[in-house]
């Protein structure tokens, strides 16, 4: 999909995979210009957990957090942990586009 929307797409199975991804990213000075971020993991570190430590490394990090639990509080919340925007599953190429292009001309 990310090809499809002129992206090259890094992916990770979990938040500790991304945070290291994200810092070597920015050790080889190519920084990753958009997380999206699933907000539970089973077992494993989620994005309500990763974009806390996301942010410490890099505090104008863009990141969306992506989730098929409507009712979540941080869903509802999603700007006071950090994240720029939300994708609630099942989304469209479409709604995921108009979405990254809107955050990406943020300043």
């Amino acid at each position: 999909a990310a090809q499809k929307l002129g992206f090259e797409a890094v992916t990770t199975t979990d938040g500790e995979k991304l945070i290291e991804k994200y810092k070597e990213s920015l050790n080889q000075k190519r920084p990753f210009d958009l997380l999206i971020m699933d907000l539970t993991i089973p077992g494993k570190m989620g994005g309500k957990e990763a974009i806390g430590e996301i942010l410490k490394i890099n505090p104008h990090a863009k990141a969306i957090v992506s989730s098929g639990y409507s009712e979540n509080d941080a869903l509802s919340n999603y700007r006071s942990l950090g994240f720029k925007g939300i994708l609630k599953k099942p989304y469209t190429l479409k709604e995921i586009k108009t979405l990254i292009d809107s955050i990406l001309e943020e300043e």
